[in-house]
């Protein structure tokens, strides 16, 4: 029962902070379209996510195991587990991300059309709409600017670690060259957010585990490598 309330001022929260902040992303979106892009993930990214974050009783604990060069584009890689990922890989990370967002998103009123211009969508069933998906991927790279992917493709609702990988992110890696930088999330996932109206208070730790660069790797060979570092990771943090 505790759960459900928290869950439910959670939402209201998230919903007064988009009805806040909306009306002003549309304004910025229409008056400066790129500068206004970065304005607002950086706001969103650095600030909202942090208030949000501390509103519903969250903490974040981030762990560097790696240096993170700021100047160079990465493939972010983050295992998925709840609702609450997102703005753990947003806040954790020291610069700014686009990522891929499911299609349907952008039906949603007024937020979708925001959300069409600060992410790239994709429509999973479309083999068209994946490709076109790593294409505009690879051109945000060579604007040096870093995506993340959750290489399992939607929330990890098994008792497994991992679910399954999708060869996305490491084809993407492959064929550009960007080195793919690994965010393994670790909390209570079944005390914090199991499914659904289920959500409590706890700490996430945000571990920056690893970086696999692609020189002379195949996707397939990066994918186990990335896979590994997040499974080692996970059995550490038991």
């Amino acid at each position: 029962m505790i759960r459900r309330i928290w869950a439910i001022y959670g939402i209201l929260i998230f919903l007064i902070l988009v009805a806040i902040h909306l009306p002003f992303y549309i304004i910025i979106l229409f008056i400066k379209k790129e500068k206004g892009e970065s304005a607002i993930i950086w706001w969103s990214h650095k600030i909202v996510a942090k208030i949000y974050l501390f509103l519903i009783g969250i903490r974040l604990q981030t762990v560097s195991k790696v240096k993170i060069d700021p100047k160079e584009s990465y493939i972010i890689v983050s295992n998925h587990r709840s609702h609450f990922d997102f703005l753990a890989n947003a806040l954790s990370f020291p610069g700014l991300f686009k990522f891929l967002s499911k299609a349907e998103n952008i039906k949603l009123p007024l937020f979708g059309w925001v959300i069409k211009h600060l992410t790239i969508t994709v429509n999973r069933s479309s083999r068209a709409s994946r490709k076109n998906a790593l294409e505009v991927m690879a051109h945000q790279l060579k604007k040096e600017q870093s995506i993340l992917l959750y290489p399992e493709g939607t929330r990890n609702k098994t008792e497994v670690a991992l679910s399954p990988f999708y060869d996305g992110a490491f084809n993407l890696s492959a064929q550009t060259g960007n080195p793919i930088l690994i965010q393994t999330l670790v909390y209570d996932y079944k005390k914090m957010a199991p499914s659904g109206l289920q959500w409590f208070p706890g700490t996430i730790r945000a571990i920056w585990s690893g970086i696999v660069f692609p020189k002379n790797k195949t996707a397939e060979e990066i994918k186990n490598q990335v896979k590994s570092v997040m499974l080692a990771e996970l059995n550490t943090e038991k």
